[in-house]
């Protein structure tokens, strides 16, 4: 172990998920909910309150910011950074 690191290991938590979802980590995904079919590459982070619809795919090193909302059938590109602007 080195000194002075805070490791911060990647989670899933607070995720309302539906039928037959795939995760491929290591991911940050919290506060959220996938629709049916959902999958999710490695190294991909979804904040709270973003709702991603049915048959959904959205690709490795991607960033959902909080409040984005997918919606069904969509494919969100590799490198993809998806930011709702708050007012």
């Amino acid at each position: 172990m080195i000194k002075n690191l805070k490791l911060i290991k990647s989670k899933i938590s607070r995720v309302k998920i539906g039928k037959n979802c795939k995760i491929v980590e290591p991911v940050n995904i919290y506060g959220c909910s996938f629709g049916k079919n959902v999958f999710v590459g490695p190294f991909v982070e979804i904040q709270k309150n973003t709702k991603i619809g049915n048959n959904t795919r959205i690709q490795s090193h991607t960033f959902v910011c909080e409040k984005v909302n997918i919606g069904s059938n969509c494919f969100i590109e590799c490198l993809t950074a998806l930011i709702c602007l708050l007012g």
